[in-house]
């Protein structure tokens, strides 16, 4: 079976996201054992390592081991599937958004199934390897710029404290002490090696920070 850690979606969406009301039940039968056999294998086909399926979920719903809790109940069904891939000698990490679907399991179905489809594509030397590079995640420092309010809520709820929010905003001494703790609940070293969301609380920190008038 797949080896993946459940971390919480990024900051911004990457891409144009679906609005709710164009949002539609699945065309395939969603089964979460036949959705991650088929993901487990089209990321094997690629060589793809660090598996990290982000979902619409506070990091307090988030197990040590990178798995759900059992009372977890995602906010929108909106994922993002991302693994590295060996390139040369280097590796890249794509990342493939979904949330065209109204429920979590059948968008990381239709990730699955997108990844059948290039591979094929890539089988009959259509594209010969092209058809990915629109999916390589892009660095931290190219992504949309956040709202220092989003930002906000990011630390806030990395603390799961969602009521900091205002204070966190408000107040330069509030936002720091909070840094610095967010920094360290979601600490790769404390959560099994996962970025995610240590990655989303430092682009919030260096957007609260420049709001606060102040140097990280």
């Amino acid at each position: 079976m797949l080896e993946y850690r459940i971390t919480p979606l990024p900051p911004v969406w990457p891409g144009k996201s679906t609005p709710v009301y164009q949002r539609t039940r699945a065309p395939f039968k969603t089964l979460e054992t036949r959705a991650l056999a088929l993901l487990e294998r089209e990321i094997r086909m690629l060589g793809g390592k660090r598996v990290e399926i982000a979902v619409d979920a506070e990091p307090r719903y988030i197990r040590q081991d990178g798995q759900l809790r059992a009372d977890a109940r995602p906010k929108s069904p909106a994922v993002v599937v991302s693994f590295d891939v060996p390139e040369g000698k280097l590796t890249t990490r794509l990342q493939f958004p979904a949330d065209q679907f109204a429920h979590w399991w059948s968008n990381v179905d239709a990730v699955a199934r997108a990844l059948e489809a290039l591979r094929l594509v890539d089988r009959y030397g259509v594209q010969q390897g092209r058809q990915y590079s629109g999916y390589r995640a892009l660095p931290s420092s190219t992504a949309p710029t956040q709202t220092a309010d989003v930002a906000a809520g990011v630390i806030a709820s990395a603390l799961d404290l969602p009521g900091a929010r205002a204070d966190i905003l408000r107040d330069a001494t509030v936002a720091k002490r909070a840094i610095v703790r967010a920094r360290a609940a979601t600490h790769p070293d404390a959560n099994g090696g996962a970025r995610a969301a240590y990655d989303a609380v430092d682009a919030a920190a260096a957007v609260l920070t420049k709001h606060h008038g102040g140097a990280s």
